[in-house]
């Protein structure tokens, strides 16, 4: 497992590596742990490659609700935790779906205390459901959860993503996506269609209602179609 530690004070990453390698030597785990000094260094050039993310929230350059703004702009489905001197820097948290803080000075709150909080923190991890699908946009990598996504649009030889957080185009073909996404949740209404099931709130005729857009339903697509819906709905 891929995780990062965004700290500008070394003994506190140092602190938390030792932590960390201390729990994944109890718990059997394999940590791979990347180590920044500030936020802008580690978005540069960000990959979605990380499970986990520590984000120390005071820091030169660029504080910690700023950058982890930007890296959900990036990557919806790290799980990310706050690391702070005080707790009510981290109760803005909801705003970039932070799972949790771990309070400064480390030594002072202990081992067993952070132990606590990454534990609930794999479990996160752990209990995602879905695939993410990560895209190339405009030179950068973005990653998403797949339950995020509303459709994908096949146009003019691009892809456009539909999604709660808004719309990404890239250059991919839909057929390979498709087999991507291969599940209960994601089935064709057309040529031109990728739905998620979840978010079909309507079908009359040969039209489906996905996030408040209307999608033609394909003539040849619509047995399949409504094979599919009907078994994930039977499902929940």
């Amino acid at each position: 497992m891929n995780i990062a530690i965004v700290e500008d004070e070394p003994k506190s990453a140092e602190t938390l590596r030792e932590y960390l390698d201390r729990y994944a030597g109890e718990h059997g785990l394999a940590f791979e742990i990347s180590v920044f000094p500030d936020a802008v260094r580690f978005l540069t050039g960000y990959h979605p490659i990380y499970a986990l993310v520590f984000m120390d929230i005071e820091m030169p350059m660029m504080d910690g609700m700023t950058a982890s703004r930007k890296l959900r702009e990036l990557d919806r489905s790290v799980v990310l935790l706050f690391v702070t001197n005080l707790a009510q820097y981290a109760v803005d948290g909801y705003q970039v779906d932070a799972t949790d803080y771990i309070l400064k000075p480390l030594r002072q709150s202990g081992y067993g205390a952070f132990a606590f909080r990454l534990e609930r923190a794999l479990r996160k991890v752990a209990g995602r459901s879905t695939a993410d699908v990560v895209l190339s946009v405009r030179g950068q990598s973005i990653r998403l959860d797949s339950a995020d996504i509303d459709y994908i649009e096949s146009r003019n030889h691009q892809l456009i993503y539909h999604t709660r957080q808004g719309d990404y185009e890239t250059w991919d073909a839909l057929s390979k996506v498709e087999r991507q996404l291969n599940g209960p949740m994601f089935a064709r209404c057309g040529g031109s269609y990728l739905v998620n099931l979840s978010r079909v709130s309507r079908v009359r005729g040969d039209e489906v209602t996905v996030a408040g857009a209307d999608l033609r339903i394909g003539r040849s697509f619509k047995k399949d179609f409504m094979n599919a819906l009907t078994l994930y709905m039977g499902s929940k």
